[in-house]
Formats: structure tokens, C-alpha cells, sequence
């Protein structure tokens, strides 16, 4: 079963590029899947309390045209991985949490 998608808004207080799309979802299963534009990712999170915490992802390999669409991918990936408590905010975005979080805003 698929939810509806998270959509990043800002990456580490840098926006995101343009037209650019960089969605994120949980499935009641223990799945997460997503797209960065370029290319789709999936792998298992689990959740306990306000922490999430998402396995390493496994990525398609497509070519994104120039540097700046794969380096906001990485950045992406990255602020998604790992251990941080999450938020939610006064506005229902989706907030990693913590002095060594990075930060990925993500809104429904």
C-alpha cells in the first residue's frame, strides 16, 4: 500500500532546483520509496515514537544532465539516511531533528 508522497521543499537552506521534483513515501508495510527527478529509490524505514530511522537506499543509475540535479540528489539522499528524530511543524512540513541532522523540509 502506498501513501501519498512527501515533496522536499528546501535541502540544507538551499531551495530546490527549479522545476525539480524530489518526493518521498512511506508505505504501511515498512517500505520508502521516492524519486530524486533523475532517478527512483526504495528501501525500509521503521518508526518508533518521533524517530525514523531509513535503511541506505538503493537508487536507479539513470544520467541527470549536468552537476546540479545529481548533487541536490546526494544532498537529498543524505539529510534521509540515517537516524534522526523527525517533526512535524506548525505547518505540517516534516523536519529532521538535531544538532547534527541535516535539514530536509518536506511537505504533503
Amino acid at each position: 500500500m502506498r501513501s501519498k508522497a512527501w515533496i522536499a521543499e528546501d535541502i540544507n537552506r538551499g531551495g530546490v532546483i527549479g522545476n525539480s521534483r524530489l518526493t518521498l513515501a512511506f508505505g504501511a508495510d515498512g517500505k520508502v520509496s521516492g524519486s530524486d527527478h533523475c532517478n527512483r529509490f526504495n528501501g525500509t524505514y521503521t518508526a518508533d515514537g518521533s524517530k525514523l530511522t531509513i535503511s541506505p537506499l538503493a537508487s536507479t543509475r539513470r544520467a541527470c544532465l549536468g552537476e546540479a540535479l545529481p548533487g541536490q540528489a546526494r544532498k537529498c539522499l543524505g539529510a534521509l539516511v540515517g537516524e534522526p528524530a523527525w517533526s512535524f511543524t506548525s505547518d505540517g512540513a516534516l523536519l529532521p531533528a538535531g544538532a547534527d541532522a541535516a535539514r530536509i523540509v518536506l511537505l504533503r
